[in-house]
């Protein structure tokens, strides 16, 4: 069965736009439950969505399907009555003033893009190639059918019995065809071989037979005018008499020559033609229109693993780009083809189906795309893994990020290309999918669970089987260091008693900055000062404004940052639902303040007094009563206050009775009991001696922390700044685009973003989960032989997290802690020199789901590949949590902190992509053991060589209770808001 793509442009006017935009609301994205009803009787639709695009002379309604078999046959379901689809419609087509049936009416505005001159230009990709609705929800069923089975039976033992036995208790439940385990799409869609590394992936992309036939075909569809050219001068420059062989063959060296040196003349004249455009064109960096934007953005992340995007670009003028354009469109087709596997866009494997076509008769270029992710995810994706493509397209359109030989640079670009997409981008207004609870990823997943239920007949493949379930691996400058608060140079370990105070700044901006200067010989920057007490400070975006900050360089921050993490496109990223909404946090949501919200987060650090923790805490709430005393004469507020640590100390009254191992009691442990901050980047020029020598596998750029500059991309995170004459004592450094100087000054530069997330850990639950799974699963053959009761306690912990307790690695240390039971190795220290996709391919020694390996995944996703490391380094961040416990009601907790460049790429993308994500690297709604919110549904996988070990019910260990995004200026910036 082929998929057809079907794609519908219907003019209208701009008089009918606010009605069809209403009518298209009330569709609904997602699709209402009526329409699911009525598309999903069908069994054949795939995605439909729908837009409303605006012109200048007219709109257009847009409308795109992705369906199995003849568009004939989908089309006709608008008049469906049975269905209830035809009513569901009527209001829309009224509108549009329909003539004939709803079919016809559609078929007569069908739109077919190709890459002929014949056609408009466009192309159609399909993530899912071969496989029906039909297909897809039956592996869908089947795969969880036998996750129940495993629930259920917990079966252990040999592979090959297992296996036997899964097929005499489940096969007889489900229907299967002849053929099924042959399919033609599953051998397409079944995991390739780790084995296969980037530089194996190059060399198949980059085969002389590959390229030969992408030329021929290049030649034949876009470049037969210059054969035409070539005969017709082979015609006037032969002798005009008898035709013998040795004339035919004279005729056919004339035309090659002919054709050989026009072809080479042309393509010449084109490539010069195209540097000379390219030098001229420069790319708008203009903010998108925020209206658009917010309407754009409260349709993504709604309660589903899809996303749907719907981008209207411009395209340049002149004949240059509909040829270059259609060319792009041809290579990428071919590629995807010939090179690419199937499903998948370079190595873009999220994507379900997208489509580029141009609107007839306009200059608009249209891209759709069904997409596993968030927006955030599929864009990284677009940029790390398929820039060339991504350029070829969008450099023949308007503002894009400046090109070089249409290919190259333009999408590398990456902060830059992200502000051009939201530009791009308009509201999907309707949209329905088939299957919104599947990622691409898991439809591979179930289909090759199918595959290898049916066909495995040896040892070795009933272990590849088994291994489905337990989720095998798929296949600048110097740094300023006096301009950068401390925090960011490191954990300020020395200082162990700290507080976190969440303030209201004084309404009157003259009275906020009075107050400002007052604390700025408190703050300490470089990060190597010995000082016995260092402040630090950072503000939120309203912070920001009541200090004064003009509006058009507080436009320029990131969209995370304005909207502020209690808002609700944050909450449905971050997974902020149930006892974590906002609104019951003790701080940091605006409801909960009379002022409206948290204005800033003052940090206060200092060392231990000689004789006891206690006389240090005494001290540091004393600091906290003289700065609410010094805010109150201003009129500013402290909304909350929480004494922290940086050791949890068990000798401390204040920090419960935890039995914690005795392994390396001297380190920092959360109060779960595991040793805190082993995994931590290397920042390049930040971080001198000691840990800066360990392997490159942790080194980062500056500018993935820092703003101003590069990051790991060689690009620099868009930077607010603002006109030199807002800063007329020049306090501020120049914005430099690259490598001039400009008349703007950047305000970000040696700044960062600081997330804090105040959590409460439930040690009691976590540890009553412990015992109680502890008892369930004594007797699993997964379990290491001769482990006591408390071992297998201490193991399973350890799965969760992904370390054990003392900090130690379960690659390097797989059975037991490195330091041993008792402790009994005190000098092993934590380690951190490993790969997890190359050193534990299958997660044997540290599961797929366990917290370390979803908040880090190192090589995880591609073991092989030499850019794997560097892509995942994408989104690390820097961690400065915390410790904190409640005397009153012996409440323990964390105050995460982290500081990062992007918001949105760095903190939010490891919590929504990896630690949210409920089929993350093929798992099966699972969630981070230690941060997720699995609810009564959690689970935790636990991979072994006899069969996994499935572990349910999982709590909800830990509980956000207050949190924000912070701006941490850099030294400069804060004498400007003091000014």
């Amino acid at each position: 069965m082929s998929h057809s793509f079907i794609t519908i442009v219907i003019p209208t006017s701009h008089a009918k736009r606010m009605k069809i935009e209403a009518e298209l609301d009330a569709l609904n994205n997602p699709a209402s439950k009526e329409i699911r009803k009525a598309f999903g009787n069908s069994k054949i639709i795939h995605f439909v969505s729908s837009a409303l695009v605006h012109d200048d002379e007219r709109d257009f309604l847009v409308i795109e399907m992705s369906v199995d078999g003849p568009t004939e046959k989908a089309l006709s379901l608008f008049d469906d009555v049975e269905s209830g689809a035809s009513g569901l419609f009527d209001p829309l087509f009224q509108t549009l003033e329909l003539a004939g049936t709803k079919a016809s009416f559609l078929k007569r505005h069908l739109v077919k893009p190709g890459t002929s001159y014949f056609n408009i230009p466009g192309l159609n990709f399909s993530g899912v190639p071969g496989l029906t609705v039909q297909r897809i929800e039956q592996d869908y069923r089947l795969a969880r059918g036998i996750r129940d089975y495993f629930d259920r039976e917990q079966p252990s033992g040999a592979a090959l019995n297992i296996l036997y036995k899964l097929k005499e208790d489940i096969t007889s439940d489900y229907h299967f065809t002849e053929g099924d385990e042959t399919s033609p799409a599953l051998a397409t869609l079944i995991p390739e071989k780790p084995q296969e590394t980037a530089t194996a992936k190059l060399r198949k992309a980059t085969d002389p037979r590959v390229i030969l036939q992408i030329a021929t075909i290049t030649i034949l569809k876009l470049m037969w005018p210059i054969l035409i050219l070539a005969a017709i001068a082979t015609y006037f420059t032969l002798p005009k008499f008898g035709m013998t062989l040795q004339i035919m063959w004279s005729v056919i060296w004339q035309f090659a020559l002919w054709s050989l040196g026009l072809l080479t003349l042309s393509t010449l004249f084109f490539l010069v033609l195209l540097l000379k455009r390219e030098r001229r064109e420069e790319p708008d960096l203009t903010l998108p229109n925020p209206t658009t934007l917010s309407e754009a953005r409260s349709k993504e992340d709604i309660g589903q693993v899809q996303n749907h995007l719907f981008g209207v670009s411009k395209i340049k003028p002149g004949i240059l780009r509909k040829i270059s354009l259609r060319l792009t469109f041809l290579i990428i087709g071919q590629l995807a083809k010939r090179s690419f596997r199937p499903g998948y866009l370079s190595e873009i494997g999220t994507i379900n189906f997208a489509r580029w076509f141009q609107i007839p008769g306009t200059d608009k270029l249209i891209f759709c795309s069904n997409y596993g992710g968030s927006w955030e995810s599929y864009l990284e994706d677009f940029i790390s893994k398929a820039t060339e493509g991504l350029t070829g397209v969008w450099s023949n359109t308007l503002g894009f990020p400046k090109t070089r030989l249409l290919f190259f640079k333009g999408a590398s670009s990456g902060e830059i290309f992200k502000r051009w997409a939201r530009r791009q981008q308009i509201p999907t207004r309707f949209w329905y999918s088939a299957y919104p609870h599947l990622t691409t990823e898991r439809i591979r997943q179930n289909a090759a669970i199918r595959e290898g239920l049916l066909t495995a007949k040896t040892a070795t493949q009933a272990e590849e089987f088994l291994d489905l379930f337990g989720s095998a691996v798929r296949p600048a400058a110097d740094v300023e260091r006096d301009e950068i608060q401390s925090l960011l140079f490191k954990g300020l370990g020395q200082h162990k008693q700290s507080a976190c105070v969440l303030l209201q700044l004084p309404p009157k901006p003259s009275d906020a900055k009075v107050w400002l200067r007052s604390r700025l010989g408190l703050i300490g920057f470089d990060g190597s000062t010995p000082e016995a007490r260092i402040d630090q400070i950072c503000f939120t975006a309203s912070g920001l404004r009541k200090l004064n900050l003009n509006n058009e360089t507080l436009s320029q921050f990131s969209y995370p940052f304005l909207q502020g993490m209690d808002h609700p496109e944050r909450a449905r990223i971050l997974a902020d639902t149930g006892e974590d909404k906002a609104d019951l946090w003790r701080w940091g949501h605006k409801t909960k303040q009379k002022d409206g919200t948290v204005d800033c987060a003052y940090l206060i650090y200092i060392r231990n007094d000689k004789n006891s923790i206690k006389n240090a805490k005494e001290e540091i709430r004393r600091l906290c009563d003289d700065l609410e005393e010094s805010l109150g004469k201003f009129g500013g507020a402290v909304v909350d206050c929480v004494i922290t640590s940086h050791l949890l100390d068990r000798k401390d009254e204040d920090y419960g009775q935890h039995d914690l191992p005795r392994g390396n009691s001297d380190l920092p442990r959360e109060p779960f009991g595991f040793v805190d901050g082993v995994s931590q980047p290397i920042v390049k020029g930040l971080q001198r001696g000691g840990r800066s020598a360990e392997t490159p596998m942790h080194h980062v750029e500056a500018g993935e922390f820092i703003l101003g500059y590069t990051d790991n991309r060689g690009t620099k995170t868009l930077a607010p700044t603002l006109q030199a004459k807002y800063d007329p004592e020049s306090i501020l450094p120049d914005y430099k685009d690259g490598m001039n100087e400009t008349s703007i000054r950047d305000f970000s530069k040696n700044g960062s973003y600081l997330v804090i997330r105040h959590l409460d850990q439930n040690v009691q639950s976590f540890d009553e989960f412990l015992e109680r799974a502890a008892n369930e699963h004594k007797n699993h053959k997964g379990i290491p032989k001769g482990y006591t009761h408390a071992h297998i306690k201490e193991f399973l912990a350890a799965k969760m997290m992904g370390r054990w307790r003392d900090g130690t690695s379960l690659v390097k240390h797989p059975h037991q802690p490195g330091t041993g039971w008792d402790g009994e190795t005190s000098d092993r220290r934590p380690d951190n020199e490993f790969l997890l996709g190359q050193e534990d391919p299958k997660g044997l020694s540290c599961p797929f789901g366990s917290h370390v390996r979803r908040t880090n995944p190192r090589d995880s996703f591609e073991p092989h590949d030499e850019n794997e490391l560097a892509i995942v380094n994408r989104h690390r961040i820097l961690r400065r949590g915390r410790f904190y416990s409640d005397p009153n009601t012996d409440q323990q907790g964390l105050m995460f902190m982290c500081l990062n460049a992007d918001i949105e790429r760095q903190f939010e993308f490891i919590q929504q992509t990896w630690c949210h994500a409920r089929q993350f690297m093929g798992l099966d709604n699972e969630v981070d053991p230690i941060l997720g919110r699995g609810g009564k549904m959690g689970r935790v996988t636990i991979p072994t060589e006899q069969g996994p070990i499935f572990l349910k019910g999982s709590p909800d260990a830990v509980t956000v209770v207050g949190g924000g995004y912070f701006f941490m200026p850099s030294k400069s910036a804060l004498r400007y808001l003091a000014s």
